[in-house]
């Protein structure tokens, strides 16, 4: 590295994993720290690698500063900087889950004409359960990238093996990875405590009908809890690394790979499917439209090849612009 590209990498180290409103600024306060002391001890020459290591060593490593910027002690519950992000995902994941119950509580309302007060105390124990199991998930997680020490790139890297700044092609917005572990949880959250959601009205009865077997979908809750895992893994990854990596693609390769086995096996069962789905179906489609009939009684089918397409996607995605 020339010396811009090695300030810049160590500037980038240290605040990558800082608030966005406080990065820029911090940034530059740095960047202003080490050209000054470049100027006051080599004032006359221009400094090699080693001497800009020796100056960026006076002022620490990337997790020294960025533990006195974050104000987060090493002695954190799952470590810096393991647990500032683990503390953002606890908060995104509780809003998930918080707004899928109360989506999911208003429907049910208007689809099962529950009393208000039956309504709102099974609203109330779902945001609970649904916290519950969220937390439980993302703590797992960190839990085990921590007791495996994952190293979180550009913060643990020491000055001889700084952080490559990300291009623009290759890098992944913090969004990405949001908006990935949203998904996850009102996936979940849907089919593990409202799978009701899901409906046909009968034309003639009015009375409203699940497209799904809610009594299967919830005996294979652990099923629903080991996708929306693998899932929040794979998200996390992505903004733990925060540009698409060999690491990423590993992970990546492995939790799409998984996810789609138990995909597989969750709805390969046409048991999957309410039987009076298909009844109600036999009213409303005539002969005409037999192959529509077909598919929608074979949802369960059609459903799990849109869910492999999409982690095929994900991970093709992630194969052609990882690095070679």
């Amino acid at each position: 590295m020339n010396k811009e590209e090695l300030i810049e990498s160590y500037i980038y180290a240290v605040t990558r994993y800082l608030k966005k409103a406080e990065r820029e600024d911090i940034g530059k306060e740095l960047h202003s720290i080490i050209e000054d002391m470049i100027e006051e001890q080599y004032p006359d020459k221009e400094p090699n690698e080693y001497q800009i290591k020796a100056i960026l060593s006076e002022l620490g490593t990337p997790l020294a500063l960025y533990e006195k910027y974050s104000q987060e002690g090493s002695d954190c519950l799952i470590g810096a900087p393991y647990f500032g992000i683990y503390k953002s995902m606890i908060k995104l994941v509780s809003i998930c889950v918080i707004f899928g119950m109360l989506l999911a509580g208003c429907i049910t309302v208007f689809t099962q004409n529950l009393i208000w007060y039956e309504a709102i105390a099974t609203v109330f124990a779902n945001i609970f359960g649904g916290l519950l199991s969220g937390f439980a998930i993302v703590t797992l997680i960190f839990a085990f990238f921590y007791k495996k020490q994952v190293k979180i790139e550009g913060v643990f890297d020491s000055l001889d093996n700084l952080p490559k700044i990300p291009e623009k092609k290759t890098s992944i917005s913090p969004a990405a990875g949001i908006w990935g572990i949203v998904v996850s949880v009102l996936f979940t959250t849907v089919f593990l405590i409202y799978p009701q959601i899901l409906c046909t009205v009968n034309v003639a009865t009015k009375e409203v009908i699940p497209i799904f077997n809610v009594d299967y979908i919830r005996s294979t809750w652990y099923l629903l809890l080991i996708f929306a895992a693998l899932g929040i893994t794979r998200e996390i990854m992505k903004i733990v690394e925060g540009q698409y990596t060999k690491r990423l693609l590993l992970v990546t390769g492995v939790t799409d790979g998984l996810s789609a086995l138990f995909t597989i096996i969750w709805l390969k069962n046409d048991i999957i499917i309410n039987p009076a789905f298909g009844e109600n179906l036999n009213q409303i489609f005539d002969q005409g439209e037999a192959w529509l009939l077909n598919m929608m009684m074979h949802f369960n089918m059609f459903f799990m090849a849109v869910i492999l397409f999409a982690l095929a996607l994900d991970f093709v995605v992630t194969l052609s612009k990882t690095e070679k």
